[in-house]
């Protein structure tokens, strides 16, 4: 458990965001309602999600940690392989999502291997 502020704070951030991750999965619509997030801006509100997907990355090369590069791209595998399940479920074309789901899980697999074997 978390023995400070920032701990407990981080604790608490992560779990709205897990909950609100579980909001949208079960209910599109009411974690629209609820977030007060609108459809249209979407495609405006992703140019932050990418930023901080390259300021991981980033992050991961300054800190040069295999467990944080795995863990970091681990995320991003399952963020591809997300998107590919539901651009298939809506007929549209999953691929590009999930090449791009296979790419950062041979990165983690590979920085996890690294970190194993040091």
């Amino acid at each position: 458990m978390p023995d400070d502020l920032v701990g407990w704070l981080s604790l608490g951030g992560l779990l709205l965001v897990l909950a609100l991750g579980a909001l949208f999965l079960a209910s599109p619509r009411l974690g629209f309602a609820m977030t007060k997030h609108q459809p249209d801006g979407l495609p405006h509100v992703m140019v932050p999600r990418y930023l901080f997907m390259a300021l991981m990355i980033a992050l991961s090369l300054v800190l040069q940690d295999v467990f944080v590069t795995a863990t970091v791209f681990a995320g991003l595998a399952i963020i591809g392989f997300y998107d590919a399940v539901v651009y298939w479920l809506l007929k549209g074309n999953p691929w590009p999502h999930l090449a791009a789901g296979v790419a950062a899980g041979a990165v983690a697999g590979l920085a996890f291997a690294k970190g194993m074997s040091a």
